[in-house]
């Protein structure tokens, strides 16, 4: 038997974020921590001269309890509040209506600053406006029960939140949900079209008053951390790296070592060294890692749980440089696209102010079904986008793109590949249903504590109706599992993030 030669108190498997401050928050509370997520650990491709991001939706709700909780004990918190500041250019809607046989383009500002008046110019003499403040009047209850929901600390402990006692108590203060005060198309858009992209359960079980809280977030002007999601991760990997912590992208698990119902050790693959371990985290679907961690380590009950969820939808993310005359002076910011022929596969688009070069980069992420072809979905997305008219003749004008869910690596507008490099080839990120029954309080799919004393899982799978606050929310309370929070005072240096 091969002598272990590592040994760690924590070993992350997988990039979802909610390991990495499972990590963090471990590493800060004296753990000696790895981190192996299987690609890049800032879920990052490249594009161009530059990088990209596999997540491209607006940091909503980053100044909730669940993230202040995390970046309180790492002392930062003071540094990110500064970092949140509105998405910049504005938001442009391009929505198909249906029941009017009309396309309706509304510009608005950063903060919706201007939506009555497009509202009376493209739906002149409907009551639309009036349909989104009688909605916005009756969400006030369902709001403050989701914020309240948020600041509970039995958010923060695993065996409380996944306990009768929590759900049976929030269930009873759950309000009802408000009568809807309408329904015309254009209203139910704007207020909960950015659902698919902000959160990774299917709306149809998302929590209302989740659904209420996200809406009315979306309409006062989506926040973002500066830099977005891949700043936000090399800010959590700073913090991990000053308390000793490692993180090993090339690693690839190849099997775990079990003995008397804890997991011992784990080796990699085309690795000698075995790496011992007091805890390990399963950061992604546990499906992902069925060679390396066989489905009786999880237990009956998560099983169960596992294969009762279903993936709904995906998210396909495409990255663009475009030549600055391809793109629209007054294209900026947030583009929302909803086509009729299919209303539940949005589209979204940032597109970034111009860059000091002769380029511009366009981040897209289109919604589609579980079992989509992704082979020329590329051409098809852009096909789209130019018989919308939001990027018309934009083919001619692509320097190169890149879509790290398909495997074609970089290539000009065309689809002719820009070098000999492998592509990339990631997982897309699901949109998850549990198939008998209700989730969690309409917010949380997968418990964390398995069959094993020391393998937990927190991951996108946890707390999925709750989108980025969820993980926060979901690694907090691993990290609870492992590691009682630090009692010392925070330093006396100037952290940088």
């Amino acid at each position: 038997m091969p002598r272990t030669t590592h040994h760690y108190d924590v070993i992350v498997l997988g990039p979802d974020l909610a390991g990495l401050v499972v990590a963090t928050l471990a590493a800060r509370r004296d753990c000696r921590v790895l981190v192996v997520p299987h690609g890049s650990a800032d879920r990052t491709f490249a594009l161009g001269r530059h990088d990209a991001s596999t997540h491209t939706a607006p940091c909503l709700g980053l100044d909730a309890a669940p993230v202040r909780r995390v970046f309180e004990e790492l002392g930062v918190w003071q540094h990110v509040r500064r970092k949140l500041q509105p998405c910049a250019g504005g938001l442009h809607y391009a929505l198909d209506d249906v029941a009017r046989g009309a396309r309706h383009r509304l510009d608005v500002a950063q903060r919706h600053e201007g939506l009555d008046r497009e509202l009376h110019r493209a739906c002149p003499g409907e009551p639309v406006l009036e349909t989104l403040q009688l909605e916005a009047a009756a969400r006030g209850e369902q709001v403050a029960y989701a914020e309240a929901l948020l600041a509970d600390e039995g958010l923060g402990s695993a065996s409380e939140l996944w306990g009768r006692r929590f759900a049976a108590r929030h269930d009873a203060e759950r309000p009802q949900p408000p009568t809807a005060a309408g329904d015309d198309p254009v209203a139910r858009a704007l207020v909960d079209v950015a659902l698919p992209w902000l959160v990774d359960l299917d709306e149809g079980q998302l929590d209302p008053s989740a659904r209420a809280r996200l809406s009315e977030r979306w309409l006062a002007g989506p926040e973002d951390f500066e830099g977005g999601v891949a700043e936000l991760r090399r800010s959590l990997l700073a913090r991990l790296k000053t308390h000793s912590g490692e993180v090993k992208s090339n690693l690839r698990v190849a099997n775990l070592e079990v003995h008397r119902g804890r997991v011992t050790s784990m080796t990699f693959l085309g690795r000698s060294q075995v790496y011992g371990c007091e805890h390990v985290v399963l950061a992604c679907d546990p499906r992902q890692l069925e060679d390396a961690v066989p489905p009786g380590l999880l237990g009956i009950e998560l099983l169960a749980t596992l294969d009762a969820i279903d993936v709904r939808a995906r998210r396909f993310v495409l990255a663009l440089e475009v030549g600055r005359d391809g793109l629209s002076p007054a294209l900026r910011g947030i583009v929302v696209h909803r086509d009729a022929r299919a209303p539940d596969r949005p589209i979204f688009l940032r597109v970034d102010p111009p860059s000091d070069g002769d380029t511009q980069r366009v981040l897209i992420t289109a919604i589609v079904d579980p079992d989509a072809p992704v082979e020329r979905l590329r051409e098809r997305l852009l096909g789209t986008l130019d018989e919308a008219g939001i990027l018309p003749f934009v083919h001619e004008h692509i320097v190169a793109m890149h879509s790290p869910h398909d495997g074609r690596g970089q290539t000009d507008g065309r689809g002719a590949p820009l070098d000999a490099s492998p592509g990339v080839l990631a997982p897309m990120d699901a949109i998850l249903a549990r198939r008998d029954g209700a989730p969690l309080l309409g917010l949380g799919l997968l418990p964390p504590q398995t069959a094993l004393k020391n393998l937990h899982v927190a991951s996108r799978l946890t707390l999925p109706g709750l989108g980025l606050e969820g993980q926060f929310a979901a690694g907090y309370a691993v990290a609870g599992l492992i590691a009682a929070p630090s009692t010392r005072g925070r330093r006396l240096y100037r952290a940088r993030i």
